[in-house]
């Protein structure tokens, strides 16, 4: 984790304006998926990580697990 990564996934929380109910963990996820070519992201919450997405430089694709 870099400095750069984690300021761009709390940056990416606050923008959702639901900050306290998004995990860390996922704004993680998010931050990093964004820095790749299209980019898509297999999660059992996809809610919070489209929240999360639509406000990344390079938003994911987010496919929900089974």
């Amino acid at each position: 984790m870099t400095e750069v990564r984690a300021r761009e996934a709390a940056r990416l929380r606050t923008r959702t304006g639901r900050a306290a109910a998004i995990s860390a963990a996922d704004a993680i996820v998010v931050a990093f998926a964004s820095i790749w070519p299209d980019p898509v992201v297999l999660t059992s919450d996809p809610g919070n990580i489209r929240a999360l997405s639509e406000h990344a430089g390079k938003p994911a694709t987010v496919a929900a697990a089974r």
